[in-house]
């Protein structure tokens, strides 16, 4: 029987492989109240035990005080070339007012699997063993030597993994690398994508007084809060920005074609993206969604703090923010934060801070 055979026959047990994994909280958002070291370890030790089985070596590394990255190979023959396959166990933090079920145990509806991570990214984890299993089972060798590199931060940043990568560059040295953590057009239609956008993570954080002082001296007191505001503001066109689209490498007519005739529609990207009525989409309204995807660089705000919940009738001492911008083809992040902190420098917010 082929391993596409056999497959097709597992595809219970992967699922029951999947709500495994999901069970495990592995939020790798260390300020979250569903952080738990342990539980990122916990996960990480499950897919190791699974590589193993499958006959992978496999080592589990902390860079710095990071979550473990697993990283397994299966060298068969040398004079192959080898594919490194990457995802990553950790998961968002879970806002439950928005969960109708338990968010870490895995519930079918309408023919859909929810759960945290059931898609991002545990479920690309999951195809990556059942289809070594499948291999395995049916007998059949794969025509490539094999390499995994998951990691238990991604949606924290990565900030370990450039480390990672300088001291494991011999052990990590692959002929390709395939990533298990994109998207699909609709849930019937499958993708390859043969490329992703880079991400720059900046902090913005701004200072006006040593400690809060009572809003009644809102009239005299600077407000830090909407100091930022303003500069958050400013960063809403990355093409206002000087230098900011400088080097953009921009679709080839053929690869439009491709990009438009495989886009999903504006309807359709509000509907999975959850926009309210009368919501605009950004970009170009004569480009596809996925043209604009590809070629339009974002700067978005992630989060924002300034002091505490409720905390009180008072002006701020500080606020802060931090920025996501994604990169596009042929921008190079040192001279995209560059373009960013000149920019963000020659603001004036309605005080000089």
């Amino acid at each position: 029987m082929s391993a596409l055979r056999v497959s097709d026959s597992q595809f219970s047990a992967a699922v029951e492989g999947l709500k495994q994994l999901v069970a495990i909280p592995s939020v790798s958002n260390t300020g979250s109240s569903d952080y738990s070291a342990q539980n990122l370890d916990d996960a990480a030790h499950l897919i190791e035990s699974e590589l193993k089985e499958l006959g992978f070596d496999v080592r589990c590394k902390r860079i710095n005080d990071s979550p473990l990255f697993i990283m397994g190979s299966r060298v068969t023959d040398a004079t192959k070339p080898t594919i490194l396959m990457y995802g990553h166990y950790d998961v968002q933090p879970v806002d439950r007012d928005h969960w109708d079920s338990d968010p870490f145990k895995v519930v079918e509806k309408n023919g859909r699997l929810y759960g945290r991570g059931a898609s991002d990214d545990k479920a690309g984890i999951c195809v990556i063993i059942t289809a070594l299993k499948a291999l395995k089972e049916a007998g059949q060798d794969s025509s490539y030597n094999l390499k995994v590199l998951f990691e238990g931060e991604e949606e924290f940043g990565s900030n370990n993994m450039g480390a990672l990568l300088k001291k494991e560059s011999e052990t990590l040295t692959s002929d390709a690398l395939i990533v298990f953590d994109g998207v699909n057009k609709d849930v019937d239609s499958g993708s390859i994508e043969n490329s992703t956008r880079g991400v720059l993570t900046m902090t913005l954080k701004v200072e006006a007084l040593t400690q809060p002082t009572h809003s009644g001296m809102g009239c005299l007191a600077p407000d830090p809060a909407q100091a930022l505001a303003g500069l958050i503001y400013s960063l809403r066109d990355p093409r206002a920005i000087k230098d900011f689209m400088d080097d953009c490498v921009y679709a080839s007519p053929e690869e439009i074609r491709l990009l438009d005739a495989g886009s999903r529609t504006e309807e359709e990207f509000k509907a999975e993206h959850n926009l309210v009525a009368g919501a605009k989409l950004r970009g170009n309204p004569e480009h596809s969604i996925s043209r604009r995807i590809l070629e339009e660089p974002s700067i978005s705000i992630i989060n924002m703090t300034c002091g505490i919940p409720n905390g009180g009738n008072s002006i701020q001492s500080s606020a802060e923010c931090t920025v996501g911008v994604r990169l596009t083809a042929g921008q190079n992040p040192e001279k995209v934060e560059k373009a960013i902190r000149d920019h963000l420098n020659s603001q004036t917010v309605l005080w000089d801070l």
